[in-house]
């Protein structure tokens, strides 16, 4: 019974997290408009990952409030993390290489 339970949960935790992440997602200019408003927030990091989508990190320019973004190719824009007390390290050099606004703890 009890294995039955847990491949119900694991069946049932997709269709949640699509669910949560339905109502924290909009167009990306009203996400950046709304952070920038409410939170000064800006772009300070941006990456694309290996499926095209775009991940951004917003924060405050002095170190309060951040967000993590995710944007589908041609798609919607959702909050994947968001907290306080943002610090900037400075960028170091990855493989012998500087990469432009990418910190290495």
């Amino acid at each position: 019974m009890l294995k039955y339970l847990l491949a119900a949960s694991f069946i049932a935790l997709p269709s949640l997290a699509y669910a949560q992440a339905g109502q924290r997602c909009a167009d990306r200019d009203v996400i950046v408009k709304r952070l920038a408003d409410k939170f000064v927030e800006q772009q300070v990091a941006v990456g694309i990952t290996a499926n095209g989508k775009m991940v951004e990190v917003l924060a405050s320019p002095k170190g309060g409030t951040w967000s993590i973004v995710l944007t589908e190719p041609g798609g919607p824009s959702c909050f994947v993390a968001a907290g306080a007390n943002w610090v900037t390290l400075a960028s170091k050099s990855v493989n012998g290489d500087k990469v432009p606004g990418f910190s290495v703890p």
